[in-house]
């Protein structure tokens, strides 16, 4: 549940996730070379959950990836607003979006 001050409260707690930190992220926590290098299909595929996803933002790197085509991405917005911006910013990607709270599941 959503805890702060009235202006926190009245965004939902939502804190945009700066540009530069996603693409950080993606940088240094995936390794694509050594993914692409595996000639099983198979085992190709990553997936990646962003379980407070805003608009976007966090996953709007993987848009720039020369093989997208195997990262599945899922995330989950509590804001039905924020998660259509998601979408819609998303699509290329095909995410499994869920508009819920993470903590009900």
């Amino acid at each position: 549940m959503a805890n702060g001050t009235l202006e926190n409260l009245s965004h939902s707690s939502f804190v945009r996730t700066p540009p530069a930190l996603g693409a950080r992220l993606f940088q240094t926590l995936l390794s694509f070379d050594a993914l692409l290098s595996n000639d099983d299909p198979a085992q190709k595929l990553i997936t990646v959950l962003d379980p407070a996803a805003g608009e976007g933002d966090l996953l709007l790197p993987l848009l720039e990836l020369p093989h997208r085509e195997f990262v599945h991405c899922s995330a989950i917005e509590i804001s039905a607003e924020r998660a259509f911006i998601a979408r819609t910013r998303l699509t290329a990607l095909a995410p499994t979006l869920y508009p819920t709270a993470f903590e009900i599941g």
